[in-house]
Parts: C-alpha cells; structure tokens; sequence
C-alpha cells in the first residue's frame, strides 16, 4: 500500500513539473512571437510548408559519396551522444512539452559543446519557421542524414517522437556493438604495440652490444641468420630517419585513398573478406542493417524510405550499395529477396528470413529477431577473437626472439676461434 502510494506521488510530481514546463513554454513562445499551439494539437505536428519536397532518393553513387561526405569529424559528438540527444528530445516531446522549448532545454542540458552550439542553432532556425529536419541538414557533418531524413518523415506523419525514439534505440545499439568491438580489441591492440616495440628496442639497443664483440675478432665468419639479424639491426639504427618519415607518408597517403570512391569501395570490400575479421565484419554489419531497418518499420516508415535511410546510415560502402539496389528493385515492383541474394555480401539465411517475414507481413519482426540473433553472434565472435589472439601473440612473440638469441648465440658455438 505504501508502496502505491509512493508511486501515485511521484506521477503527481512528475504530472505537476510537466504542467509547469509547458505554462513557461507557452508563455515563452508567446513572448516571442510565435503561435501558441491550437487545442487538440500534437506536440509533434509539423510546422509544414506548402510544396515541401520529401525525402529524396539516392543512386548508388549518391549515397556511396554521402556516406564519405558526411562522416563525423574526429572532434564531433560520439554515436552515444547522439543516441543521448535522440531520446532527451522523445522524452521532452511526449511529456508535452512544445518542440522549440524541447531543442532549448536540451541544448542547455547538452555536455558536448559542438553538438551544444548546432542545437543552439537549430532552436534559432526553428524559432524562426523552420521545420526541425530543415534546420538538421544544416549540419550534415555533426547530425547523421539517417536523422534528417527520419525526421522529415516523422514530422510530415505526425510521429515525431516515435521515430525519434527509434533513432534513438537504433544509435543506442550501433553505441553498444562499437563499445563491445572497442574492448574486445583494446588488448590484442596493445599486445601488438608491445610486441613490436620490444622487438625494436632488442634490434636497436641489444643486438649492438653482441656485434660489438662480434667485431673485435678479423677473420671470423659469422653464421649468415647471424649476419641478417645484424643487417636489420643496423638498419633499424642507422635509417630511422627515413623509414619513420616513409612509414607515416604512407599512413596518410592509405587514409587519404580510403577517403575516395574507389578506395572505400576497396577498403569496404577488403573488411568483409579478411580471413578473421571478414566474418565478424559481415555479422556486425548485419547487426546494424537488420536493427536500423526494423526500427523503422515498426515507426511506420515506408519500406523504400526505410531502405534508403538505412543505406546512408551503413558505415560499409557494399553493404550500402546492396540496399540501394534492393530498394531499386522493391520500387520496380519486385521482392526483396532476389535483390539481396544476388548481392551475395548478404547471409543467405537473413535472405531466406527476410523473405518469409515479407511473406507473412511480419518484415519488422522477423527483422528484429535477426537483430538479436547477430548481436549475440558478434558478442561470442568478439570473445573468441580475444581468445584466439591472446595465444598466437605469445607465440608470435617467443618464435621472435627464440630466433633472435639463436642467432645472436650462434657465434659462441665456435667459441674457440673467437678466443684466439
């Protein structure tokens, strides 16, 4: 009883700040000039104009160059903080209150700065008669076009919040799966950095006090896997200046390619059939595509606006292109299935389930438990990959310098002729 009774006054509570909010709200917006919302109006209705295109179709090559244009700078917010701003803003919205004061008290409340000042922005262009997916595709760079677009949809439906709170689930997940990938690869990252590194203090520092005594005899021959370790040794010394310098030019010369058309396309292409990585690159992205398209079905978007946001939302160019071509196919009259088969970057057993869920008209569910059923998989992938590489790196690591003392050694099996 005490317990319902707690309960009943935290929902009077909470019914009381919301009715405060939306008095200073509407006291705000009229001091500013703008129109109180008419009775019976939903926060989320759209300040529509008339003759206001929809959402735009992409081609293939549209959406391959959106993806590389439109990425977020290494300074913008993360994955989380938006997920964080797309459920904020679904919260303020449903509890009534009106979409400008929404943007306003989340940019107050926001802790990234960059994504603080464009909703700052955004309130202003909205305050001004802009519709909130207009004043969002200012800001392409910091706010995903998969936001923009689903927006512009759930405003022109009426179902802001809804696709809001789907947007928000749909980053909260792509959040969750780039955290687990992140931890899961921060140890073999590391152990590879103090492999090498060790290697190269044994090549600069250890193996020049060997040669040194090596030296000091004329006439000996020493082993030639002695000779090799030397020359690298030397090298490694005697050329930093120029390996270093050519080393990071080529860095920046791979990330510039990556950054073209071609390249991406190639470095996408590479990701999904790496011998290990492949694998879990395919079930991530499956993941993704899977959980993004069910969202937005179950929000009430279209099929083909459903497609088409998610292909610009893929962080993978083929996987984009597929989608591009499926929706293609679905807008020509036909099935799913054909398309997405013939991608072949696709599972076929997702094909095969997509199908039936077209089928039976249960696309959104089937979508869903697909979602479930990758995230899992990349989770146990995740964890035999650590598994896997924890071992190979100790005995990476053992053969090189097992081979490393043989050679160095070596030489002291002829001990006599040195001492002579």
């Amino acid at each position: 009883m005490a317990k319902d009774t707690g309960e009943s006054r935290a929902r009077q509570l909470r019914d009381a700040i919301a009715s405060k909010l939306r008095e200073k709200s509407d006291q705000e917006t009229l001091a500013g000039g703008q129109p109180a919302r008419p009775a019976g109006q939903r926060p989320s209705e759209p300040h529509h104009r008339p003759g206001e295109p929809g959402v735009e179709q992409l081609t293939v090559g549209e959406t391959v160059r959106q993806i590389l244009g439109t990425r977020i700078s290494l300074t913008g917010p993360k994955v989380q903080d938006i997920a964080t701003m797309c459920r904020q803003l679904a919260t303020l919205i449903d509890v009534g209150i009106p979409l400008l004061r929404s943007i306003k008290i989340l940019a107050e409340r926001t802790q990234h700065p960059q994504l603080r000042q464009i909703l700052r922005e955004i309130a202003d262009d909205v305050e001004q008669g802009s519709p909130l997916s207009t004043a969002m595709k200012k800001h392409p760079r910091i706010i995903p076009p998969l936001i923009t677009n689903i927006v512009q949809i759930g405003e022109k439906g009426g179902i802001l919040e809804d696709t809001l709170r789907r947007l928000a689930e749909i980053y909260e997940r792509k959040a969750e799966i780039k955290r687990k990938v992140l931890a899961a690869m921060a140890y073999p990252i590391a152990a590879i950095i103090v492999a090498i590194s060790v290697v190269a203090l044994i090549f600069a520092y250890a193996i020049p006090v060997f040669q040194e005594v090596y030296t000091q005899k004329e006439n000996v021959e020493l082993p030639r896997i002695t000779q090799q370790v030397i020359a690298v040794s030397e090298f490694v010394r005697g050329w930093w200046a120029l390996y270093i310098p050519l080393l990071v030019l080529i860095f920046i010369l791979a990330v510039w390619y990556g950054r073209t058309v071609p390249g991406r396309r190639l470095y996408d292409r590479l990701r999904l059939r790496l011998p290990i990585m492949g694998p879990i690159n395919i079930k991530i992205n499956v993941a993704r595509v899977t959980r993004t398209l069910s969202n937005l079905l179950s929000a009430g978007i279209p099929l083909l606006e459903a497609l088409s946001s998610t292909a610009t939302s893929s962080e993978n160019v083929i996987i984009a292109e597929a989608l591009i071509r499926t929706r293609d196919s679905v807008e020509e009259g036909e099935k799913m299935e054909p398309a997405l088969r013939e991608s072949r970057v696709i599972p076929p057993m997702v094909v095969d389930m997509i199908a039936i869920g077209d089928e039976a008209g249960a696309l959104d569910n089937v979508l869903d438990r697909m979602a479930d059923v990758y995230e899992g998989e990349v989770d146990a992938s995740l964890k035999g990959l650590v598994a896997l590489i924890e071992p190979l790196l100790i005995i990476f690591l053992g053969i090189v310098v097992i081979l490393i003392a043989f050679a160095i050694l070596l030489p002291y099996w002829n001990i006599g002729d040195l001492i002579e």
